[in-house]
């Protein structure tokens, strides 16, 4: 498995229109920025060199990179991708992407002619370029007089207005899709524009990046933290903005080490002592995910499967219901990713649900051996005074080896040792099992490879619509797992970041207008959405309802099995009263009452031994948090399908169906389809990405368990 590289990603909104003064000085402010972003990165991967206990050392042994994502628009963006050419010299690598709302030809035939030579030259310089379905919509002066109806010219003239302003918006929101932090330079006491800087700069900060922003009127940088209020960052420059930013880039790549070792943590709160464990514990996953290639999952060629895998996969089974989903449609090289996060969730969940299956069927077994014991020394045959034959034999002068080599007695002694062995082995493999799952973890690395899986999932679908950069799940407030899950966000967001869009299959090489693109992505709304309804909520809709049937037979067999078997318990102890009650107070003959005393041993061993079935089947209800499990299928198949639960009346399957239904019907008239679709599906396609998100992240808190002991 690859290394990710350590890439930084860095989004460009800025004013078309600068004097030849503010060029020049953004030129150099950029340059510094520039320079102490790259410095940064450097950093960290001085840190994986040196530091073994740094999650960092699992970059790649590659440069660092830095990607510069802009619109390609004259004045400011221009400006950056000319700047950032300067600092290629440096100890880390750059790359320039592009992000247009319109089709290569269109938004091209809209720049003005001066700008064209710098706009090729920039646009074959872009390691990839995303266009989007936007229309670029300018009707002449004298296409608007042919027009003589004032109502229809108008008419025509807004929809121009709506077509460009939707698509410039479509470009903005898909550009923050593509960074992980955002610079700005523009004037804020100017008014933006749709899809303009200032609103660019609102939309980041509220979807959770940080923004570098450079006043053009007077060259101060400020750095806007996410989620703050801008209007007031905005109002005076961040002091030693420079250890800042650098602060961020260690954030944003070295995360979670980064309270325990980064230099300019001075001023973020500590965690708590038991945080190098939970670290210690994250680079045990790393190591294990990147270099273990050994391990396999279930339907591997040449597996071994191990006795824990075996009877897991013999006992869920038994409860299995409904189809199977079909795999989703694959995705290099997000698959390979996801592959191996399958295969080590598979490999934990099979060791940590069989060991305790294994736990509870030989508790059952242990006190079995024990009350079956009991029971044999219980009907060793008695003289009329009620003493043991070893007794009689010793007054007699007989040898007791004798006595116990008879028929009435013969196999008590090799039988009652043998039991005796088992029930040590039994208990001693009881202990060893609960100590080794619990010491390496094995339901931690389950639940943690589990939520790498399926946030990587979404990365199969999220880049047909044009998203890069997935949602976060949040973080459980009140649950020490969502320390530890820190190293896994860190893993995926490494990966996410590393992986360029170039190296997808849906980009290509094109020329257009004699300019040869590296690679050019094209959007197709309607087919990505397509893909989402049916592939990922269609199928996880699925696999929900048919996992909620599942766990709900584990406890429905369960809670039946417990229920028939503590009637038989309360019969068989009021079958014993009464057998007591007729020799207490019947008085029956000598031969009855051999039967009766031996009938009273058999029903005490049978009273000890179903008790124990009984709470191990309760074990395995809390182990395999079956009814929890069912519920939440349950529900997260209402919101996917929108079926069924409470206030839930439409769900996601619903809400991808009519949009898919809007763009189908807007784009065969062609004359009113105002465009830019982009923007709405990359919004509910992340809205869809955001549940799977959040469910998985609870998921891995409810069930972050260790496993129990029996006894």
């Amino acid at each position: 498995m690859n290394y990710p590289r350590l890439t930084l990603r860095l989004g460009f909104a800025g004013s078309k229109n600068l004097t030849a003064g503010e060029s020049d000085q953004l030129r150099k402010t950029l340059a510094q920025i520039y320079s102490c972003l790259g410095e940064a990165l450097l950093e960290v991967q001085k840190k994986e060199i040196s530091d073994s206990g740094s999650v960092t050392c699992f970059y790649s042994n590659d440069r660092p990179l830095l990607r510069l994502v802009t619109g390609l628009c004259e004045g400011a963006d221009t400006r950056a991708a000319e700047t950032l050419a300067d600092v290629e010299a440096m100890a880390f690598d750059t790359e320039q992407a592009a992000v247009l709302p319109f089709p290569v030809a269109d938004y091209r035939a809209g720049r003005s002619p001066n700008f064209l030579p710098a706009f090729d030259a920039l646009l074959t310089r872009c390691a990839y370029v995303l266009a989007l379905d936007g229309r670029c919509d300018k009707p002449s002066t004298a296409e608007l007089e042919a027009i003589a109806d004032p109502m229809l010219r108008q008419s025509r003239l807004t929809l121009a207005n709506k077509r460009r302003a939707r698509g410039y918006r479509a470009q903005s929101a898909l550009l923050l899709r593509h960074c992980d932090m955002l610079i700005a330079a523009a004037d804020p006491g100017q008014l933006g524009k749709a899809g303009g800087t200032l609103e660019t700069v609102r939309e980041a900060l509220v979807s959770g990046l940080p923004v570098v922003f450079v006043h053009l009127d007077s060259d101060a940088v400020c750095l806007i933290e996410p989620q703050s209020d801008w209007r007031s960052a905005l109002s005076e420059p961040t002091p030693d903005w420079s250890t800042q930013l650098a602060a961020w880039v260690h954030q944003l790549c070295a995360d979670p080490d980064v309270v325990l070792t980064h230099p300019y943590s001075a001023n973020v709160k500590r965690q708590p002592d038991h945080m190098p464990d939970l670290l210690e514990h994250g680079r045990a996953l790393l190591n294990e995910y990147f270099e273990r290639p050994d391990l396999l999952h279930r339907g591997a060629t040449n597996q071994r499967v191990g006795l824990r895998g075996w009877v897991w996969n013999a006992f869920s089974n038994r409860f299995t219901h409904g189809s199977k989903p079909k795999i989703d449609p694959l995705l290099e090289p997000y698959a390979s990713y996801r592959k191996r996060a399958t295969v080590l969730n598979h490999h934990y969940g099979g060791l940590y649900r069989g060991a305790f299956l294994l736990n509870y069927g030989f508790a059952i077994a242990t006190v079995l051996i024990a009350a079956l014991s009991l029971a044999l020394l219980g009907n060793v045959n008695l003289t009329a005074a009620n003493a043991p034959p070893i007794e009689i034999a010793h007054t007699a002068g007989v040898p007791a080896s004798d006595v116990l080599s008879r028929p009435s007695g013969g196999l008590l002694l090799p039988t009652l040792f043998g039991l005796a062995v088992i029930k040590l082995l039994l208990l001693t493999f009881i202990w060893y099992n609960t100590g080794l799952a619990n010491k390496l973890r094995w339901n931690d690395r389950g639940v943690d490879y589990r939520y790498l899986a399926e946030r990587l999932r979404g990365m199969y679908y999220l880049p047909l619509l044009g998203s890069f950069r997935p949602p976060a799940a949040a973080a459980p407030q009140f649950a020490l797992r969502g320390v530890r899950q820190s190293t896994v966000d860190w893993l995926f967001e490494a990966i996410v970041r590393s992986i360029s869009p170039a190296d997808l299959p849906q980009a290509v090489p094109e020329t257009v207008a004699g300019a040869a693109i590296q690679k050019l992505i094209k959007i197709d709304p309607c087919v990505a959405l397509t893909a989402v309804r049916d592939s990922w909520v269609g199928e996880q809709a699925a696999y929900h309802e048919r996992n909620a049937l599942t766990m709900n037979a584990l406890r429905c067999w369960s809670e039946h099995c417990s229920m028939v078997l503590s009637i038989v318990v309360i019969g068989v102890v009021l079958l014993d009263l009464l057998l007591v009650g007729i020799k207490l107070f019947a008085h029956p003959p000598e031969p009855y009452a051999g039967l009766l005393k031996q009938a009273t041993i058999w029903l005490i061993f049978v009273s000890a031994v179903l008790p124990a079935m009984v709470s191990a089947l309760a074990g395995i209800r809390f182990q395999s948090e079956c009814q929890r499990l069912a519920e939440r299928s349950q529900v997260m198949s209402a919101i996917l399908h929108g079926r069924g639960i409470g206030p839930i009346k439409q769900g996601r399957w619903q809400q991808l169906d009519r949009l898919i239904g809007r763009i189908s019907t807007a784009t065969a008239y062609s004359d009113t389809d105002p465009g830019a679709w982009s923007g709405e599906a990359v919004s509910l396609g992340e809205s869809v990405a955001a549940d799977f998100a959040q469910e998985v992240a609870e998921w891995s808190t409810l069930y972050a368990k260790e496993l129990s002991d029996p006894g």
